[in-house]
């Protein structure tokens, strides 16, 4: 089954220009070019002896929001600085509550269930989730709180926050809200012992600092 896995992607490609999605880049992502960005659809894939795993992520790229907070090589540490970096985004079969990251097709009866599978969560996760963080306001509301919701679409914390205050900052919140997110973000870091997160976050903030 192994020899199937590039049969695979390109049938997932075929099932998903339909809805938009065009394949470019690498990581055998699909992609649906906005002016303000772009909304990623990726399969991750992994190779066995006896057949392959494949996996399903959904990404949001706010380019303003990129160009303010990833402009640093410090702050990159875990996300590379290019043109495919998402802003927001996750695994869909967490988000699923299924507990497995990947499917495994090790037998021929298998690569339609798996075509399907991934099918499924496209369409019940990724275009929902497409739908409502496409717009930066609904994006800042989530990337503000620290709840499951928001882990899960921004795992790292001081990413998370990094994002949050500069969506603020592009859709002109006040100063005071500015502000108060700011020391909500420090109280959180703070209450879990979080000296690295908190380090980077404070590093954003001195460089965004005219600003504030």
């Amino acid at each position: 089954m192994r020899h199937r896995k590039k049969e695979f992607i390109l049938i997932m490609g075929e099932r998903l220009k339909p809805y938009g999605f065009k394949g470019m880049g690498r990581n055998y992502c699909y992609y649906q070019v906005e002016e303000w960005g772009f909304k990623r659809f990726c399969l991750g894939s992994t190779s066995y002896i006896e057949g392959f795993g494949v996996g399903a992520g959904a990404g949001i790229r706010f380019n303003a929001l990129e160009a303010l907070t990833m402009n640093s090589p410090e702050y990159s540490m875990h996300r590379k600085i290019d043109e495919q970096t998402s802003s927001i985004g996750g695994r869909l079969f967490s988000i699923a509550g299924e507990g497995e990251d990947i499917y495994y097709v090790t037998k021929p009866e298998g690569f339609d269930i798996a075509l399907e599978k991934v099918m499924w969560h496209f369409t019940e996760h990724a275009l929902p989730f497409f739908e409502k963080y496409s717009d930066l306001e609904t994006a800042y509301q989530m990337l503000r709180r620290d709840d499951q919701e928001a882990r899960f679409y921004s795992i790292l914390t001081h990413v998370r926050a990094c994002n949050a205050v500069g969506a603020a900052i592009l859709l002109e919140k006040s100063k005071k809200e500015i502000h108060d997110l700011i020391a909500e973000k420090k109280a959180w870091m703070v209450e879990y012992d979080n000296k690295f997160d908190l380090n980077r976050f404070n590093e954003f903030l001195e460089r965004i600092k005219d600003k504030l």
